[in-house]
């Protein structure tokens, strides 16, 4: 009798059958596990969508049972790692118009808010003054009575007309400031007062040397000293005094 002889294939190593089968065991690849006290590596077996036998082989485990708490293993993920998002990504996203058109809406109306107040203030008007005269008098441009007061003419004045006259503008009240910018700031205003008195007093000057030049005028049939005041741009005390009437 003949004896029996086994001609099967002899059985492929574990690291063989885990090199055959690591991309359908482990398809999005592999991560540490750290075991957890109570757990069972049946449970993490399940837990991960793999068996046993993979994790033995993977871990060279010398049993199912014997795994303690703290142990590092290596498991399948269960999905993709995620990908590292890009700068471009992290990028500050834009505003939309809508955001866009209200920030601007809001800047316009902080601006509109910090513009200084302008005031205007009615004045009676005196016999023998002149729009030249009020402008020097109240420190406001010929150009911005006669605009404000819908006027083409300093002669269509006349004594008695109520008359705008636009005012310096109001500022709010500003922040206290330290020391240093304090002083600063009273020196320049101090500067800035001296330089205004300086070109007030020279156009005074120029005022009086005007009224002072005098020039010989025939009176016209009819014309009374108002209407050669308001003609020639002077006051009826500057006409009275230099035609010697009293």
């Amino acid at each position: 009798m003949s004896p029996i002889v086994d001609l099967s294939p002899p059985a492929a190593p574990a690291a063989l059958h885990e090199l055959a089968t690591g991309d359908r065991v482990a398809p999005h690849g592999w991560q540490t596990h750290v075991i957890r006290p109570g757990e069972t590596l049946l449970g993490i077996a399940l837990a991960h969508r793999t068996s046993t036998g993979v994790l033995v082989r993977r871990n060279h485990l010398p049993s199912t049972r014997l795994i303690r708490a703290g142990t590092r293993i290596d498991v399948p993920r269960t999905s993709r790692a995620p990908k590292h998002r890009s700068a471009k990504h992290h990028a500050k996203p834009k505003k939309s118009r809508h955001a866009a058109a209200k920030a601007n809406h809001a800047r316009k109306a902080r601006h509109r808010a910090k513009r200084p107040a302008r005031t205007v203030r009615i004045l009676v008007v005196r016999p023998g003054e002149t729009v030249s005269g009020i402008s020097l008098r109240l420190h406001v441009s010929v150009a911005a009575i006669l605009k404000a007061n819908g006027m083409t003419d300093g002669r269509q004045l006349w004594a008695g007309q109520r008359l705008r006259v636009p005012g310096a503008a109001s500022h709010p009240a500003r922040r206290a400031t330290p020391k240093t910018h304090r002083k600063a700031s009273h020196a320049k205003k101090a500067h800035a007062a001296k330089k205004a008195h300086a070109a007030k007093k020279k156009r005074a000057k120029k005022a009086a040397a005007r009224r002072a030049a005098t020039r010989t005028l025939t009176v016209r049939p009819g014309e009374t000293v108002s209407g050669l005041a308001l003609r020639l741009r002077v006051s009826q005390a500057a006409v009275m005094r230099a035609a010697g009437i009293s």
